[in-house]
């Protein structure tokens, strides 16, 4: 049994991003130049007399990618799993992220964007005004964090995640011919 990858969807113009850690409170993510979805699954010949009389195929999962979120010291608090600590007041405030030896969790990452491109070649993509997309179970994987430029409130960051499939499904996306 073989993991493959499968297809990849790719959104850009992402608004209104959220992730809301289990048992949390949802935390923006601004700022996103770009997700890509790339879907992976198993695949399996069966065989027998000398040949090959059947094949499975089926989806197990999919990596999110997200590059230049104008993240917060808080938002990426949230989605490590670790905490800011603040001292001070104005002129002298300093805030600190202290990265933790956790898991971080998982959470629901949901957001709009305009869709790019998808593997599916019937897919209707220019007819799309708005794409919503939900990842029901996402986790960041904090060996893909790469930090960019230093913002007045925050950072930017690249990072990677992994969608794990809840009740059957790994992540849904929903095109809106006329925009919100």
């Amino acid at each position: 049994m073989a993991v493959t990858s499968v297809g990849k969807v790719v959104m850009t113009n992402i608004d209104d991003c959220k992730f809301t850690p289990n048992g949390g409170t949802a935390t923006d993510i601004y700022g996103i130049d770009s997700l890509k979805i790339d879907t992976a699954g198993i695949d399996m010949l069966a065989q027998g007399d000398g040949t090959t009389i059947d094949y499975l195929s089926k989806f197990t999962h999919a990596k999110a990618s997200i590059k230049e979120a104008a993240l917060s010291l808080e938002s990426l608090a949230v989605l490590l799993g670790t905490t800011v600590t603040a001292s001070g007041a104005d002129p002298n405030f300093t805030q600190t992220l202290n990265i933790e030896d956790t898991v971080p969790p998982y959470g629901v990452l949901v957001g709009t964007g305009t869709l790019v491109s998808t593997d599916d070649a019937s897919a209707t993509v220019a007819e799309a005004a708005q794409v919503k997309f939900e990842i029901k179970k996402f986790r960041i994987n904090p060996s893909s964090l790469s930090f960019g430029v230093t913002m007045k409130d925050g950072v930017s960051v690249d990072f990677e995640g992994i969608c794990v499939p809840v009740s059957g499904v790994i992540f849904a996306i929903t095109t809106l011919q006329t925009a919100e």
